[in-house]
């Protein structure tokens, strides 16, 4: 398996994502490869002032950054030679298997629909955060990468999510919620309503 990873995205990019890399080859590195996509000085100069080893990793050059403030879509249109933009056209290409960034969420979600695109059924990626919860870990999704849904999409999030417990988590058979201000059928506005009745 080959896994794209931004090494300029995010909170102290470099840094994180190098040592994030370190321990992910160290713990998983067998049948794994993880290609590092960012500014190759940046990148080397990081790993040496900290004692990082890029052995393990493949690393792809890229010449321009998508920061936190650009517009999504400009930056998503504009800078092809963004570590964010190169990863998504990668995977698309069949060049790997994965693409991980902790960067631009908003152009990361816009990448995905204009490049990556997405399954047949669904309309809108979903953000999904695993979650500790009393009795057993859950997936909350969608998590921010979306304002306003339709009745359907949130449908097709439950449908996503349901897939990704059973397949990734291991759940034999997963629960669907909708988080709404009330359990009765008649609670939350018409949008929620109609999404549970989906459901």
């Amino acid at each position: 398996m080959k896994i794209l990873v931004d090494a300029m995205g995010g909170d102290n990019a470099p840094l994180c994502v190098l040592q994030g890399a370190s321990q992910a080859a160290a713990e998983f590195g067998d049948g794994m490869t993880l290609a590092l996509l960012g500014e190759e000085k940046a990148i080397r100069d990081c790993a040496k002032e900290n004692e990082i080893d890029l052995a393990p990793f493949e690393i792809v050059n890229c010449t321009e950054n998508i920061d936190m403030h650009d517009d999504p879509v400009k930056a998503v249109r504009h800078k092809k030679d963004s570590s964010l933009v190169k990863g998504l056209t990668m995977l698309k290409n069949g060049e790997a298997d994965a693409f991980v960034s902790a960067g631009s969420t908003g152009a990361l979600h816009v990448g995905t629909s204009l490049i990556v695109r997405t399954v047949k059924g669904v309309k809108r990626p979903a953000l999904a955060t695993p979650m500790p919860g009393a009795k057993q870990n859950f997936l909350l999704l969608d998590c921010g990468a979306n304002v306003e849904c339709r009745p359907e999409m949130l449908n097709a999030f439950g449908t996503m999510g349901s897939v990704y417990a059973e397949k990734v988590m291991g759940r034999e058979t997963p629960k669907v919620a909708l988080v709404n201000n009330g359990a009765e059928d008649t609670k939350g506005t018409p949008t929620y309503r109609e999404a549970h009745q989906l459901l």
